[in-house]
């Protein structure tokens, strides 16, 4: 019994140094996306904007998702990147309370492990365009709407 939990245990540390070392450092870093536009009535300008951040704890690395409306962050989600060296997709993990220290539970219509958007690298006119596709969140942005900051 043992010797199955060692291999066990063995398994699951090659399993997260594997992982590690396959995902692409290329995809690392902070993205920003933004639009803008007037409502209906052309009477007051609205932003939506998200944020993805990465992040790297003992079980490998994590997202975190912000996303808003002018000032206002209206969700937060933790997802886990999923990539190779032209895609970057993000699954749902949990939820997050809004604001920092909050104490109020957070909610969220996802499942663990929804595909939530991908990040796809094509070339156009010689150079790397990143196109979000929106998969279980939906959101009705320009193509390219992800850029990446750092």
């Amino acid at each position: 019994m043992k010797d199955l939990l060692f291999i066990a245990i063995l398994t699951s540390i090659f399993a997260i140094a594997a992982n590690a070392q396959s995902f692409p450092q290329s995809w690392i870093g902070t993205y920003e996306g933004m639009v803008s536009s007037m409502n209906a009535g052309e009477t007051r300008s609205m932003t939506m904007w998200a944020k993805i951040e990465f992040g790297e704890a003992e079980g490998g690395r994590y997202v975190v998702y912000t996303e808003g409306e002018n000032s206002d962050t209206q969700n937060k989600y933790v997802l886990t990147p999923v990539a190779n060296a032209m895609t970057l997709s993000f699954h749902f993990e949990n939820c997050m309370p809004v604001e920092y220290g909050s104490s109020e539970p957070c909610t969220s219509e996802f499942k663990k492990g929804d595909l939530m958007f991908q990040l796809v690298k094509t070339k156009s006119a010689g150079k790397t365009v990143i196109h979000t596709v929106w998969r279980k969140l939906k959101k009705d942005t320009p193509k390219a709407f992800f850029v990446k900051q750092t």
